[in-house]
């Protein structure tokens, strides 16, 4: 039991995974309130385009917030990279807004197929048997209920791509830890 307690503490309380997973919880909190604040000025606009495509738009605006807190965190919480040059933030940032185009594209397709949409024929369903105005069944269960789905879906896709591209890059550095000290090296000597 001693054995199978020190596996876990090594893989899963790991500092790092714990400040990837603080971050993790900022970025889905600012998707979700992004979401929430974008879908009330879309939803009330009184230019069509936005007003019938409300949760694909809010869901998009979130995202993006969600990729600009995820830079930040990362860059500076989680992996500590101390680099500011512009060439090295450009890198990181789009690897950032890389790592996340795949949850985000989901998220913005399927919030405006299921919800915008509503190919399931959700609300007229609503407002027969559960007696929801349209509002309520459109603008609140549905959007929300897609949303947290999606969202589920979202954190899973982030965790693979993360865990199997970012991290797989730690672990091939480390295996060939002097292809990593003959680059570190030169700059030093050209100094």
């Amino acid at each position: 039991m001693k054995k199978l307690w020190e596996k876990l503490k090594k893989e899963f309380f790991v500092a790092e995974t714990l400040r990837y997973l603080i971050i993790g919880l900022c970025t889905t909190f600012c998707t979700l309130l992004g979401a929430f604040v974008f879908k009330k000025i879309f939803a009330a606009s009184s230019i069509p385009f936005f007003r019938d495509n409300f949760a694909m738009l809010s869901t998009a605006a979130g995202c993006l917030i969600a990729a600009i807190v995820a830079f930040f965190g990362n860059k500076i919480y989680v992996f500590k990279s101390k680099s500011w040059k512009p060439l090295v933030i450009i890198k990181e940032f789009f690897g950032t807004l890389g790592s996340r185009a795949f949850s985000f594209v989901m998220l913005t397709i399927g919030m405006g197929f299921f919800v915008d949409r509503d190919v399931f024929h959700f609300v007229p369903f609503a407002q027969k048997h559960f007696g929801w105005d349209e509002h309520f069944a459109h603008e609140v269960v549905l959007f929300w209920a897609f949303r947290l789905i999606l969202g589920g879906l979202e954190v899973v896709f982030n965790y693979l791509i993360n865990k199997l591209i970012l991290f797989r890059k730690k672990r091939l550095q480390a295996e060939n830890p002097t292809e990593e000290n003959e680059e570190v090296a030169q700059p030093q000597a050209e100094e």
